[in-house]
Formats: structure tokens, C-alpha cells, sequence
């Protein structure tokens, strides 16, 4: 019977010893056997592979997920206008932005918005006209807890922004030649907007609702400069 081979390495140790009296130093080497893995045992180690990269493969997937729904669950698109919802602990904003020049350089806008678009719905009765200036009107009893200006104050700088001039005449009305946009607030039975004239607007405002209304407003304008 042929007896199998060993398969081994080489392995060498020097030690130090003393031989009458003096000191000698001596290398002893021999075969270490290599011992291969049984079938059992590779199909072991296969299955922690197998395990440990399939365990990975479900966290990648998982994180890749959890990204997705965070994105999708805090990003939406609404009447051709890109939000992002951003929370705080007092108020949920709906933020967008659109593009304005300063200084010859293009930059982002902001605008934060207090009422979800998708359920601001709203009819707007006519269209939006873009004009170099601006009066707004508003009715003294539309304060409404401090949203009257809150919504007076959106509306001016987002209109600045967007290249208009604001005016103070308490005296101007509709023009009929359209040569600036005339908005009145008031209050009504329901809110409503609704376009009487070139580029003039009444706001009508239910139950202090004036956030609705005129963030609905707002929007019309963004849409056509993102």
C-alpha cells in the first residue's frame, strides 16, 4: 500500500545553547504538515460567504431604500414647481426656489411657503401678468393674528425679487391700460381670486384664511419664472 504523501512547509528555529562552557548556536528545521480543509468544511466556510455578502447586499439595499423614501416622502413636484419640505419645530415649510440675477451672477431665490400646495386648491380666475409695479391694497381688518402681515410681507419681497416695484398710493385703482398691477385683499364669503381688469386682482379672504389665498397667488407667479 502507497502510504499519500505529506504535503508540509519548511519551518526552522534557531536556539541557543551551551556546550562546555561555551555558547553555540543551533538551527533545527523540519516539515510542518499542511492540513487541507475537508468538503465539509469548505462547504462551511461557502455558507458564511455566502451568508455574510448576502447579509451586506440586504443593508445596502435597505439604506439605498430608506433614502429613496425619505426623498420621495420629503420632495414633490406640484404644478411644474419642484418642493422640498423643510420642518421645524414651531412650522412645516414647503420651500422652492427660482432663478434672479444679482451683480451679473445667477442665484436661487427661497421661497417658504406655510401651506402645502398640493392642498391649497384654490381657483384663480384669470392669469398672471407680470408688471414693473406694484400697489397692494389690503383691508385693515385682515390682520388675522399677525398671517395679514406675514402674507403682505411674502408677497412684497417675492415681488422684488422677481424684478417689481412695489408702490404706496392709497388713492390708485385699476388701471385700465394694464400699465402696473393693482391687488386688493378683502374680506368674503369664500376665497376666491379673480382677475377684473388688466392685471388687477382682487384677493377675497374667508375666516382669515389669508395665507390660502395669497399663497396661492404667490404661486402662479413662481411657476412662470422656475
Amino acid at each position: 500500500m502507497v502510504k499519500k504523501k505529506k504535503v508540509g512547509k519548511e519551518v526552522c528555529e534557531t536556539f541557543e545553547i551551551e556546550k562546555d562552557g561555551k555558547e553555540k548556536i543551533e538551527k533545527v528545521c523540519g516539515t510542518e504538515e499542511i492540513k487541507h480543509a475537508s468538503k465539509k468544511e469548505i462547504e462551511r466556510q461557502n455558507k458564511t460567504l455566502y451568508g455574510f455578502f448576502l447579509f451586506m447586499g440586504i443593508v445596502i439595499v435597505a439604506i439605498f431604500a430608506w433614502y429613496g423614501i425619505s426623498y420621495y416622502l420629503n420632495h414633490f413636484e406640484y404644478g411644474g414647481v419642484k418642493f422640498d419640505i423643510v420642518k421645524t419645530p414651531e412650522v412645516t415649510f414647503y420651500h422652492t426656489s427660482f432663478p434672479i440675477y444679482q451683480k451679473n451672477q445667477k442665484v436661487d431665490y427661497n421661497v417658504y411657503l406655510r401651506k402645502d400646495p398640493r392642498k391649497n386648491i384654490l381657483d384663480f380666475e384669470g392669469d398672471s401678468k407680470s408688471q414693473e409695479m406694484v400697489v397692494l391694497k389690503s383691508d385693515e381688518n385682515l390682520s388675522c393674528a399677525g398671517d395679514g402681515g406675514i402674507s403682505i410681507l411674502n408677497m412684497q419681497q417675492i415681488f422684488r425679487a422677481m424684478g417689481m416695484q412695489i408702490i404706496a398710493d392709497p388713492n390708485a385703482t385699476c388701471d385700465s391700460e394694464g400699465r402696473y398691477m393693482h391687488i386688493t385683499l378683502l374680506g368674503g364669503e369664500e376665497n376666491k381670486i379673480v382677475e377684473y381688469g388688466p392685471s388687477c386682482y382682487e384677493l377675497q379672504v374667508k375666516d382669515c384664511e389669508i395665507l390660502d389665498v395669497t399663497e396661492r397667488f404667490i404661486l402662479e407667479f413662481v411657476r412662470k419664472q422656475v
